[in-house]
């Protein structure tokens, strides 16, 4: 959803080869890479106009229960933004 509600629809059709493939339906993106780094880790690299806006290292865990994603981008002045999401199998 967006900030207004409203659903999006984010498609994109990619291999772990570390090259740019399009992303339709996303506002923030247009393209992404993937690289797998390890069995359990994954790295995306996001831009928009072929400027890298966000990258993101996710890993699961050595039992396959646990997600941890990191990331880090910058807002719209510029100011760098890191997080971290866990999202747990139930």
């Amino acid at each position: 959803m967006n900030d207004k509600g409203a659903r999006l629809t984010v498609t994109v059709d990619a291999k772990f080869d570390g090259k740019d493939y399009p992303i339709t339906g996303s506002p923030f993106f247009d393209s992404v890479a993937y690289r797998l780094l390890s069995r359990r880790t994954l790295q995306a690299t996001t831009k928009k106009s072929g400027e890298v806006v966000l990258t993101e290292t996710a890993v699961v865990s050595r039992d396959g229960k646990t997600l941890t994603a990191t990331y880090s981008a910058a807002d719209a002045h510029g100011k760098p933004l890191t997080g971290i999401a866990v999202l747990k199998k139930q």
